[in-house]
């Protein structure tokens, strides 16, 4: 006898389960079928196909731009630091503002990395076979459009309170 949903030959033929795919198995009793108890398969005991392979192309692309996208987030929270520190000691204001500006434009590099990791992200999720490079990506792009984001808001207040 086989599986009627995989097609895996059942090692019992009073199973009740498949043992490859878990689906349900109608009874082969020799009762007639009006006097057998119907047998209806539950959705969530059956298995999904999963996709079997490597990481693709927007795998790695997820993780390649995630990677720059966070590193300057935690980049430009220490350089922020050192802004202020070196304003604290005495430094112009126009050079400190240019400072505040230029991060604010590595921020949004950063933040541009981040959403082309989602992205890429999605297209894999979609095209390609679950994977941890995927995973990862998109864990770190979150991280990164999230701290560029709030990098940059924190960097245009401190302009506005500096400039006015």
């Amino acid at each position: 006898m086989f599986c009627p949903n995989c097609g895996q030959e059942l090692k019992d033929p009073n199973q009740k389960f498949c043992q490859n795919c878990g689906s349900v198995i109608q009874p082969t009793s020799g009762a007639p079928r009006s006097q057998q108890a119907p047998v209806f398969a539950d959705p969530a005991t059956q298995q999904k196909p999963v996709k079997e392979g490597r990481p693709g192309s927007h795998s790695k692309k997820c993780l390649a731009f995630s990677i720059p996208s966070i590193a300057m987030a935690v980049a430009m929270l220490a350089i922020a630091g050192l802004l202020r520190l070196f304003y604290l000691l005495g430094m112009p204001l126009p050079l400190f503002i240019m400072g505040v500006i230029i991060g604010i434009i590595i921020n949004i590099v950063g933040l541009t990395f981040g959403v082309f990791s989602r992205i890429n992200g999605k297209e894999a999720t979609k095209s390609e076979p679950e994977n941890a490079v995927e995973t990862v990506g998109s864990i770190f792009a979150i991280f990164g459009i999230i701290g560029n984001a709030i990098l940059i808001i924190v960097a245009l207040i401190v302009v506005a309170i500096a400039l006015g």
